[in-house]
């Protein structure tokens, strides 16, 4: 049976539409072809992706046919690199750039060097016949000596005399021509040298002149030069980079027709391969079939993108919301509409984060009653600190000595370079830091939190989850509003960029379906197979509240952790992405935005804040006063935490610490200080005698909460310090110790 077969190359196809996803792409392609109603048809859609899932392929269209059945394989390539790309066949031009003409003068007269070079020619040409002259005077009289010595045995007397008067005749006037011709040689070597030397200085000086004549020549040929090695060299790049995603297989699909047979049949239907309700199809060439193909590749992707920009002093920010888009498949999708589509959306968590305080659980252990332990402080040490506690501790003692022994490495590096540089310490220890600054307007001091000398970068990377603390129950206090207001520099640089001349950048157009959100990409783009992303704006979002608050949990580690809570105001959702952060005017880094949506609020860390000042003391524990006959031990912990605000305004903290929470009845803790901390839930406020005792520290109160967790939120301040004090107490059976639980 005959059978008619159509091959059609999917990048000649129309492509019309690419829907890009976080994982992958769906492309629509739309194309025409002519088929025989008189025989079985057979089209081969060549070119897919190796990517392409082929489960996904759909096909639909109109025309007097029906798709009886389809085959996907994979098969070699028929067409070349070259063929594909045909803008890489040409060769590297740069080497046919024309050469300088020597014979061109750039408009330098050169008269008087004809002239020289001339009159020195001349000389040569006459010195030469010179030369040639006195070579023939010595020749000719050296033949008359030869045949005079030859001939004098032969020469009759009678005959002698008039022989040898024409002999001396002949000798006299070679004789006098040779000095002649070697006297004129004599001059004509001196006026060839004076010649020769005034050629020399005039090409000298007809040399310099030319070059300074022909230096902007030369530097636009050198310029072209670059320009077409440097167009011929980013020609090879892309021309590597494209063969970077070239395969030597694609995917083909077959797709099989038969005819309707008789047209006129209402019961069969009108597209070739849809079951659902048909619109009116377009009137068509009986023997023209119009197919739409949709199928998904792996090979594309997108991924959103940040730039948020945050002030402290207005406690506002400003986020522009970007997509990363790129074809990393072997296709080129030629004018092809784009769109965004968030309904796979599967973007990661955080890496890293802060400090989390578990409960601490204590238990009666029952102690060897033929060894009994001594009642010194290794006998409450359970109850002193717990296993995360110390592990933390340690942490920090390693991270401690490997950033000393760098120091003290690059310290005796420098000191072997150099003799005695500035600041040389005899010890070869590290020198103390200098003295802070003193304090500076608002918008100065935000700028140095990210140059203080803190060991951490400011969004370090134990302050990406500060959004924990507030799933556990507790609410972080808000950063204190300030009246702080924008700088005369601030605004003029508004004026100056306010107005009508502002750069416009294109933004896409937003629909929501359901739990799909797409971005309409304005336009229609070629995108070629490439590693480097594309990236459009989608918008920028006005963020008008921005609470910044921080959070301490010095057992853990002494620092203060600066978080922000962002509100999302727009009717855009926020999916999860990096973001690069600029804090009042200074860049810190890249950061994670987590999955907001509107009108909700979004957590950030912006990592720990060296404008405030944590030191925690190692905790003590004491015997605390029995009776004789009492038949149990007690003992008393305490737990100092001394908090400096070094900032120029007051901020708001939330300090975390806990006591441990027992497991057996008989094991008693009540909490000493704070005093009014007895049960779960007790609030009370923080005497003024915590802060410092000249200056008015601020306010705050501290309560208990489950599992033995004290919070203090406090106020504190500009320049003021507070020092917080844990106490408390334990009793338990005698004989028996503190065992902990983790």
């Amino acid at each position: 049976m005959v059978v008619h077969t159509v091959e059609i190359s999917l990048d000649k196809a129309v492509t019309k539409m690419s829907e890009v996803g976080p994982l992958s792409a769906t492309m629509l392609v739309r194309s025409r072809m002519f088929w025989s109603s008189l025989a079985p048809n057979e089209i081969t859609i060549y070119g897919f992706d190796l990517g392409v899932d082929s489960d996904s392929i759909r096909i639909t269209g109109h025309g007097q046919a029906t798709v009886t059945d389809t085959q996907t394989s994979f098969v070699d390539r028929k067409e070349a690199f070259e063929d594909v790309f045909p803008e890489y066949k040409s060769e590297d031009d740069f080497e046919s750039l024309d050469e300088e003409d020597s014979d061109d003068d750039f408009g330098v007269d050169r008269t008087e060097l004809a002239a020289a070079q001339k009159e020195r020619t001349r000389l040569v040409n006459a010195l030469n016949a010179a030369r040639d002259e006195l070579r023939t005077f010595e020749t000719s009289k050296a033949v008359l000596e030869d045949f005079v010595e030859g001939k004098h045995n032969e020469i009759d007397l009678s005959t002698l005399a008039g022989y040898l008067h024409q002999y001396q005749q002949e000798n006299k006037e070679l004789t006098l021509k040779c000095q002649e011709a070697s006297a004129a040689t004599v001059e004509l070597e001196k006026e060839l040298k004076t010649a020769t030397n005034l050629a020399t200085k005039l090409q000298r000086r007809f040399d310099r002149a030319r070059n300074a004549a022909a230096k902007p020549a030369r530097e636009k040929r050198e310029q072209l030069r670059k320009a077409l090695q440097k167009k011929s060299l980013q020609k090879r790049q892309e021309k590597a980079e494209a063969l970077s995603f070239w395969t030597s297989r694609v995917r083909q699909l077959v797709v099989h027709l038969d005819c309707f047979g008789d047209s006129s049949d209402t019961s069969r239907r009108n597209s070739i391969a849809s079951t659902k309700k048909q619109e009116p199809a377009t009137v068509l060439d009986p023997n023209t079939v119009n197919f739409s193909l949709m199928y998904v590749t792996r090979n594309a992707k997108w991924s959103p993108r940040y730039e948020l920009t945050l002030n402290t002093p207005t406690s506002s920010g400003k986020m522009v919301y970007r997509a990363e888009y790129q074809n990393t498949s072997s296709e080129i999708w030629r004018d092809v509409k784009i769109i965004l589509s968030t309904s796979q959306t599967t973007f990661s968590g955080l890496n890293e984060v802060i400090p989390w305080l578990h409960p601490w659980f204590v238990k009666l252990l029952k102690c060897d009653p033929l060894e009994p332990p001594s009642k010194g402080k290794d006998y409450w040490q359970e109850g002193l600190e717990n296993r995360v506690e110390v592990e933390a501790r340690k942490q920090r003692k390693r991270a401690e000595n490997v950033q000393f022994r760098s120091v003290q490495h690059m310290q005796m590096a420098r000191h072997a370079v150099f003799d005695r540089p500035r600041g040389y310490n005899p010890q070869g220890l590290p020198l103390p830091p200098p003295p802070p600054p003193a304090a500076a307007p608002r918008i100065v001091e935000s700028r140095q939190l990210a140059r203080r000398s803190d060991p951490r970068p400011f969004h370090g990377s134990e302050a990406e989850a500060v959004t924990r603390v507030s799933e556990r129950g507790l609410n972080l206090p808000s950063l204190v509003e300030d009246d702080a207001t924008s700088s005369d520099d601030d605004d003029d640089v508004a004026t100056l960029y306010a107005g009508s001349n502002a750069l416009v950048v294109q933004e896409s157009s937003q629909q929501n379906y359901g739990l799909t959100t797409t971005y309409d990409i304005p336009g229609v783009r070629t995108l070629r197979p490439s590693s480097v992303s594309r990236r459009l704006q989608i918008a920028e979002l006005e963020l008008p509240s921005v609470t910044f608050s921080h959070l301490v949990i010095p057992k853990l580690r002494p620092a203060a952790f600066l978080k922000a809570k962002v509100t999302n105001a727009s009717t855009t959702t926020m999916l999860r992405g990096d973001a690069g952060l600029t804090l009042d005017g200074i860049f810190l880094g890249t950061t994670k935005i987590p999955h907001c949506g509107p009108k909700n609020t979004a957590s950030l860390s912006l990592g720990v804040d060296p404008g405030i000042q944590v030191k925690y003391a190692k905790p003590t524990v004491r015997r605390s006063t029995t009776g004789f006959f009492n038949k149990e031990d007690s003992a008393v912990f305490t737990r100092y935490c001394r908090i400096s605000n070094t900032k120029s305004t007051s901020v708001s903290l939330l300090v975390l610490d806990q006591v441990p929470t027992s497991e057996d009845e008989r094991l008693r803790i009540r909490i000493l200080q704070p005093a009014g901390l007895d049960k779960d839930g007790d609030k009370v406020k923080i005497g003024p005698d915590a802060g410092s005792p000249k200056s008015n520290w601020g306010k705050g109160t501290v309560s208990m909460g489950k599992s033995g967790e004290v919070a203090w939120e406090l106020k504190l301040e500009k320049g003021a310090d507070i020092k917080l004090v844990l106490e408390y107490e334990a009793r338990i059976p005698s004989g028996q110790k503190i065992a902990g639980l983790n």
